[in-house]
């Protein structure tokens, strides 16, 4: 029995394309949030967030530490050598592609913040009542779109749900909820994060064609396969 028989979850070369469709529907998608999001959401939900009470900010920026890229980006290298050791394939495929779509969103969205130059609720709520996109503005307050911590998280959930889609449900709630401690810590607007987060998970469906052209060995979650 071939691999493929005995587990009909390992994606093919095939299937790893077939995102392609599905990416494009949902960059629409997002993409029409984030549209009315800017127009309709993000002032007056940072201006409800601006008055929550002292112990959710502190919360949230504590959290909100927890979806830094670095963290991932020097966590996952002995992940991955560790579990080249030890012949848990898995595991390997996992962290390898974590770490490609952790890196590579790290760097498209670093380059879009440039570009675009958003302010975020700090230059919104200051004497200038800054609010937008200011192109190629260099400095923190005007590199808010798009988020990058909600890019690590979404690169999180991408190699996540592919490597065991069982447990898809799981991955997204919890990566969507640190991604959404960025509002919650007055950071970045909603339509910040939401981009960010999308970009971050595309990363990493992308990168697994390119990283695993033969497929990956995904599973049902309940323990390390081996190679």
């Amino acid at each position: 029995m071939t691999e493929r028989e005995s587990n009909p979850e390992a994606p093919t070369p095939a299937r790893s394309r077939a995102w392609t469709p599905a990416l494009t529907a949902w960059a629409i998608r997002v993409l029409a949030f984030a549209v009315a999001s800017y127009l309709w959401l993000d002032r007056p939900l940072a201006e409800r967030v601006r008055v929550r009470p002292d112990w959710l900010g502190l919360w949230a920026s504590r959290l909100t530490e927890l979806a830094e890229a670095w963290i991932y980006l020097v966590f996952l290298v002995p992940v991955f050598a560790f579990c080249l050791w030890s012949r848990r394939k898995r595991l390997a495929d996992a962290a390898l592609l974590a770490w490609v779509g952790v890196a590579a969103s790290g760097i498209l969205v670093n380059v879009v913040k440039v570009i675009l130059a958003r302010a975020r609720p700090k230059a919104y709520f200051s004497e200038r009542h800054e609010y937008g996109f200011q192109f190629f503005r260099v400095g923190y307050e005007f590199n808010g779109f798009p988020s990058g911590h909600a890019a690590t998280m979404g690169a999180l959930a991408g190699a996540l749900w592919i490597v065991w889609p069982r447990w898809r449900p799981v991955w997204v709630v919890v990566t969507v909820f640190f991604a959404l401690t960025r509002v919650a810590a007055q950071a970045h607007f909603l339509s910040d994060v939401a981009v960010g987060y999308f970009l971050g998970a595309a990363t990493s469906l992308v990168a697994a064609s390119w990283c695993f052209p033969s497929g990956i060995r995904c599973g049902d979650g309940s323990g390390a396969a081996r190679g």
